[in-house]
């Protein structure tokens, strides 16, 4: 989990003053949300709606006219982001240490395991032997004959040289623009690392079993839309596992009419806004004319 930092003095900031306070909202959740997908400030136009369903371009024009948000053409940028908040490199190394240090404490609880059960082990065998153990004969068990005439060592897979001397490499756990994408919209934040491991291994499959970037982004944004505490939610490595963007939608809890509107708002335009992708993406043929006989 990545914080977006808000200066306490926010308030009385003299840009903030001047634009409204949809704005002022606009500006924390896109914050948020680039924090969290890790663009480094940067806000694509395309999903502006994503970020919240009131989000409007009047909005956005406000806070690009007094300075908080830099138009560079199909996209904008939070003015000064990094001057409050860590790079990609800082937030990358900072997994890295927590990473480390959750392998020393595995390393040292299973030391104190292994440590125990030796001391168990030691204990048993200092115990006196019970009475009946001396009438219990060891059965001698026969030792199948190995010939030693037979090469049974171990053998590459048959085929080119080429493909011989390349190892099966895992996928890196280091995150692209689109798993940031994909993470933005899934509710469940847990073990971001095996999700990026499983996201590219998804991606990667060919033929039938070809997945797309759009399905995707659409069952993570379904399970987004259905409202339900993320603790109850797979985490999204067992969902890429287990093919959760096949799953149909889960019917809504019911919510007052306010919110049931609001939410179905947002349910459409994101709707919207996917489908769009997976249009761009499907290729276009063209139909060839029959001629006449």
């Amino acid at each position: 989990m990545v914080w977006f930092k808000v200066d306490d003095r926010l308030p009385i900031n003299k840009k903030m003053a001047q634009v409204s306070i949809a704005a002022v909202g606009l500006w924390v959740e896109a914050g948020a949300w680039s924090s969290g997908a890790q663009t480094g400030g940067v806000i694509p136009k395309q999903l502006l709606r994503l970020l919240h369903v009131e989000a409007s371009q009047e909005q956005a024009d406000e806070l690009v006219k007094v300075g908080l948000w830099e138009d560079e053409g199909d996209q904008w940028r939070i003015h000064d982001f990094f001057e409050y908040n860590p790079t990609n490199q800082e937030v990358a190394d900072l997994k890295a240490s927590r990473s480390k240090a959750g392998r020393a404490g595995g390393l040292k609880s299973a030391e104190a395991r292994r440590s125990k059960n030796e001391a168990n082990a030691k204990q048993k065998r200092s115990k006196p032997a019970s009475k009946c153990s001396s009438k219990i004969q060891a059965v001698p068990v026969p030792v199948p004959y190995i010939s030693t005439d037979v090469d049974i060592s171990p053998k590459p897979p048959e085929g080119d040289d080429d493909e011989e001397d390349q190892p099966i490499r895992e996928p890196s756990s280091e995150e692209t623009p689109q798993f940031r994408q994909f993470w933005s919209l899934y509710p469940n934040h847990d073990y971001p690392d095996a999700a990026v491991r499983e996201f590219k291994r998804v991606l990667r499959r060919t033929g039938p079993e070809r997945v797309s970037l759009p399905a995707l982004l659409q069952g993570a944004q379904m399970l987004r839309d259905e409202q339900r505490d993320p603790r109850y939610i797979p985490t999204a490595s067992k969902w890429l596992h287990d093919g959760g963007w096949k799953n149909k939608p889960k019917p809504q809890a019911r919510q007052p009419d306010r919110q049931a509107s609001r939410a179905q708002q947002n349910q459409d335009a994101n709707a919207a806004l996917i489908a769009r992708y997976v249009q761009e993406e499907t290729p276009q043929t063209t139909r060839k004319e029959i001629p006449a006989c």
